[in-house]
């Protein structure tokens, strides 16, 4: 680990070990596991879901129209429904996820800090963290400049997306089905108007409670945003702690910049045979 030693004159001396460097690369790691482990257990829940929605509808196809229309439509109103609990069930899940991205984005700017710069002449420097973010589909630059970053490896969002609008396509379905009712003069506009009303009002929580996922869980709101300032929080200790000197801070700020521009130059296809 990284420690701070005082001598009879009070001055730190820091000593790095390669043991820090190696726990945190392995939390690092752990925490990526345990990420794509939430996202293969999201995807096989959200999956039994539609599955189990899809089957009810099938299996009252039949058996629906032997009811009355209340009874039709309230047992459609909650059918529909089902297709909007995996967007419910994300809310906490969705906190945990946006937690790992967060500490990611912490132990990764501690590495690039104390571990990549080369902050003394007799240090053994490392350079896959800082090297493997300026290439990495997260860069942050590269986030900033594509709207499309905005849902990149962000599972809670698309599938609650995809969740959303299977219930819509339910509920038009429903609508549609009440205005033949209506045609046949079996029931009242009014009727129509408050199962419209009772789904939008469902509508909106869903909708709220995606944002609200994206917010928390979405790489370029949570990963990318933390990068940023995680990298000045820990340029800015290193440099409180004399490790970083006021003299290199510039220099420390343009080389670990989170947000620079990377450019890969094409040159070896250029070459000519």
């Amino acid at each position: 680990m990284v420690q701070i030693m005082r001598n009879s004159k009070t001055k730190n001396k820091i000593e790095f070990s390669e043991n820090e460097y190696i726990s945190i690369r392995t939390e690092l790691i752990e925490r990526i596991k345990l990420l794509n482990s939430q996202s293969f257990t999201v995807l096989a829940a959200v999956v039994s879901f539609w599955a189990m929605g899809l089957t009810f509808k099938v299996q009252i196809l039949d058996k629906i129209y032997k009811l009355g229309i209340t009874q039709q439509t309230l047992i459609n109103f909650l059918s529909a429904i089902i297709f909007l609990i995996p967007i419910f069930l994300f809310i906490p899940l969705s906190s945990k996820s946006g937690e790992n991205l967060l500490q990611i984005a912490s132990l990764s700017a501690y590495i690039k800090v104390f571990h990549d710069y080369p902050i003394s002449k007799d240090k053994i420097n490392t350079n896959w963290e800082t090297s493997n973010n300026l290439l990495s589909n997260s860069n942050v630059n590269r986030g900033k400049k594509n709207n499309g970053m905005s849902l990149y490896n962000d599972d809670y969002t698309i599938l609650s997306i995809i969740s959303f609008i299977i219930y819509i396509i339910f509920v038009v379905l429903q609508i549609y089905e009440l205005k033949l009712y209506y045609y046949e003069n079996k029931i009242k506009i009014f009727y129509i108007t408050l199962v419209i009303i009772a789904h939008l009002f469902v509508a909106i929580m869903a909708i709220a409670s995606i944002v609200f996922i994206h917010k928390v869980s979405g790489m370029k709101t949570t990963l990318m945003k933390g990068t940023v300032y995680y990298t000045q929080a820990y340029i800015k200790r290193a440099n409180e702690l004399g490790i970083i000197k006021d003299y290199d801070m510039q220099n420390a700020k343009n080389e670990l910049n989170p947000l620079k521009d990377f450019v890969v130059d094409d040159y070896f296809y250029n070459i000519n045979d």
